[in-house]
């Protein structure tokens, strides 16, 4: 009875944290990052909301100069979205992509995984790493210059466990099994 009640407290807590976590309303940096992944070659802050954050070359500013043709960044509550039009490649530098960073979910919450679906060439989930608060992608090399291109990352979001919280949660299991051992003597 008690492991039922413990497992649904967690369960309904974890369902909703993450029901109510989202980037709208948060600010989002881009950055550009070329010729190597310590190098930021340009970057901005955009306000999470409805429709596209950042357009390029309507928008000034060194970040939308990294684009060889137009280019659109939509970020939503749990998605980030480059289209680019159609007429160049990324240079075959170590690094050339970009990191969107300052992803913000909530206490305790942050990016557990993603999903690709782009339409790029060449680029595939190996050219895509993450932390709990930023995920980026390198497109060293590829080309798209023959049709335009979107990359599409779907971000999976979960509870980040605290190396405290874990202790204490172990602790607390350990207690638990400790208890149930005795009762069954």
């Amino acid at each position: 009875m008690l492991k039922k009640f413990v497992t649904a407290a967690v369960m309904g807590i974890a369902a909703h944290s993450s029901a109510y976590a989202s980037l709208v309303g948060d600010t989002v940096t881009s950055e550009y990052i070329f010729p190597t992944v310590g190098s930021v070659f340009g970057s901005r802050s955009d306000l999470v909301g409805a429709g596209v954050e950042v357009n390029c070359p309507a928008d000034a500013g060194v970040f939308c100069s990294a684009f060889a043709r137009p280019a659109t960044i939509d970020i939503g509550g749990f998605s980030i979205r480059l289209n680019e039009a159609a007429g160049s490649a990324y240079s075959g530098a170590s690094f050339n992509g970009i990191r969107w960073s300052s992803l913000d979910f909530g206490a305790g919450l942050g990016i557990v995984g993603f999903a690709l679906t782009t339409d790029l060439v060449g680029l595939s989930l190996a050219n895509v790493s993450f932390t709990t608060d930023s995920i980026q992608f390198n497109a060293q090399g590829l080309d798209f210059s023959q049709a335009p291109y979107f990359v599409q990352l779907d971000l999976q979001v979960g509870a980040i466990p605290e190396p405290a919280s874990l202790a204490l949660a172990g602790l607390g299991l350990s207690l638990l099994g400790f208890a149930r051992r005795r009762r069954v003597r």
